[in-house]
């Protein structure tokens, strides 16, 4: 057999020993207390996106009626979404509804936390845009609660749809072409726990002990 072959497996007995030590001290840290479990865990939130192309998009009537389009997008579960913005964002009205009644809204799946706004003011049928903004509560948007803050997408799925805060007969409003929404959100990322880095040091050591002793030999 080669060094190089004896190597490798040196290399792989020790990264299956370091796997079975982290395996064992989860389990440990499980039957621990909370407490003890956060100390020994630390998460951190990674700011990032991901778009959605609103184009074709149409409403009929108030939220949760069945003729608005809708998506459900993934995120990472767990995640906590912070906000969007509207980029290139365009709309025209039908019949006699108004700029003004046309929402966007991104919520969780139970569609129990939301943020949602009108990007016009405009009491008048027509076209908005093209325009780019972001979610704001001080120019029409409305969201969790009194503060509106950001919201934890547990399941990782987010539902994306467009509405009317007055209904007129038939169809109301159609997102037009080259449309879309940037939502923002904070991804749950585990970083390793010190223990974790002991536990590949000691991996490391023992390759290089069976380094030295088949040299020895």
């Amino acid at each position: 057999m080669s060094t190089l072959s004896v190597s490798f497996r040196v290399l792989a007995v020790a990264a299956a020993a370091t796997l079975a030590m982290q395996a064992h001290a989860v389990g440990s840290r499980v039957l621990s207390s909370p407490s003890l479990a956060a100390a020994q865990s630390a998460i951190d939130l990674v700011p990032t996106y991901i778009d959605v192309n609103l184009a074709g998009f149409q409403t009929f009537g108030d939220f949760g009626d069945p003729l608005n389009t809708q998506v459900f997008v993934n995120i990472a579960p767990g995640s906590t979404v912070t906000g969007w913005d509207y980029n290139n964002f365009s709309f025209t009205t039908s019949g006699s509804s108004w700029l003004s009644e046309f929402v966007i809204s991104v919520n969780n799946s139970a569609s129990s936390e939301w943020f949602d706004a009108a990007p016009s003011g405009d009491d008048a049928s027509g076209t908005f845009g093209p325009a780019s903004g972001t979610w704001d509560t001080a120019a029409g948007g409305f969201g969790t609660g009194p503060a509106a803050g950001p919201f934890v997408s547990s399941d990782g799925v987010l539902w994306v749809t467009v509405y009317e805060l007055f209904t007129d007969a038939g169809l109301n409003a159609t997102v037009n072409a080259g449309s879309s929404i940037r939502i923002y959100y904070d991804s749950a990322a585990v970083i390793p726990e010190p223990g974790t880095y002991g536990l590949m040091g000691l991996g490391l050591l023992g390759v290089l002990a069976a380094a030295r002793r088949r040299r020895a030999n």
